[in-house]
Order: C-alpha cells, then structure tokens, then sequence
C-alpha cells in the first residue's frame, strides 16, 4: 500500500538541502559566497530556516505515514472513500500546515501570478 503515495519521496531532496545548509560551513569560508554571507550573518539565518523546512517536510511525512493503507480513488478526497493523488496532497497540506490547496493544478495556475 505504501507505493500509491511513493510521491512522498519529492520531500527527499528538500530535507537532504536543508539538513546540508545546516551544515557547518568552515570548509567553504574561503569561497566569496560563503565570506559574505559569514559577514551579513546570513549564515545563521540561513541554517535557522532551513531547520524549520526539514521540521515542517517531516511533520508532513509522519502526518502522511498515518494513511498508508488508505485506498486510491480516482477523483477521491477523503479518508472514508479514498484519495486521488491531488486530494491526498491537499489532505495532508491542509491537516499539517493549515494550508487549502487547490483541488486542480488548472485553478493554481490561475491563482498564481506570472513571473
């Protein structure tokens, strides 16, 4: 059952950037980058942030963890008859960070301003 919601490994690459800025970033002061953001205190800033992604990608992981075995449904949004891929996303969004996502990428794309 695990496998209808492998997409939860998108959250992967997220964690592993935010747990490498954590990083202590001695190895890399002689880079120009590095130098200035040490200098503007960026650094610290930087890694207190990234903690919070790495918390927040985690609750949404262990949130998600409590509805393997939920069943796939086209068109589903719930836990009583199943979910589809965007309703089991919007679910754990909603349940984890308190945030509604659209039901359809269509309505996104419309609710999103253009670069």
């Amino acid at each position: 059952m695990f496998s209808r919601f492998s997409r939860l490994s998108h959250f992967a690459p997220a964690v592993f950037i935010a747990i490498s800025l954590h990083a202590p970033c001695a190895a890399a002061a002689d880079d120009e980058l590095a130098a200035l953001l040490l200098e503007r205190g960026l650094i610290n800033r930087i890694s207190s942030v990234s903690l919070a992604v790495a918390d927040r990608a985690a609750d949404l992981v262990i949130n998600a963890m409590g509805f393997v075995g939920v069943p796939y449904k086209r068109g589903g949004n719930s836990v009583e008859t199943g979910f589809d891929c965007s309703g089991f996303v919007r679910a754990m969004f909603e349940q984890t960070m308190g945030l509604l996502l659209p039901r359809k990428a269509a309505t996104a794309r419309h609710r999103t301003p253009r670069a």
